[in-house]
């Protein structure tokens, strides 16, 4: 299930030269992303920023932070409640 959008701003990476990190949203406007120390100074993080620079992947950033969205545009799913049939009831040769 989508996340509501109220707070959160669909972009897309133009530029991505550590430590430095520009984004583009729908209308054109350009955005300095905010990156944590571990961002930073993370390889890990600058490939997988890469790769969505080339493929083009629009990425969500918070409105008031401009910081990248850690889990993404989906809510978390609700915890899975185990349903328990009794005997018979799933039977259906009867």
């Amino acid at each position: 299930m989508l996340k509501d959008t109220e707070n959160l701003i669909a972009t897309k990476i133009i530029r991505a030269n550590c430590p430095i990190l520009i984004a583009e949203t729908e209308t054109g406007r350009q955005i300095n992303v905010r990156l944590s120390r571990a961002q930073k100074h993370d390889p890990l993080f600058w490939q997988i920023i890469t790769d969505i620079l080339r493929e083009r992947i629009w990425v969500p950033i918070s409105k008031k932070r401009h910081q990248l969205v850690a889990d993404g545009w989906l809510r978390p799913q609700p915890a899975m409640i185990a349903a328990v049939a009794s005997d018979g009831i799933f039977d259906y040769n009867k």
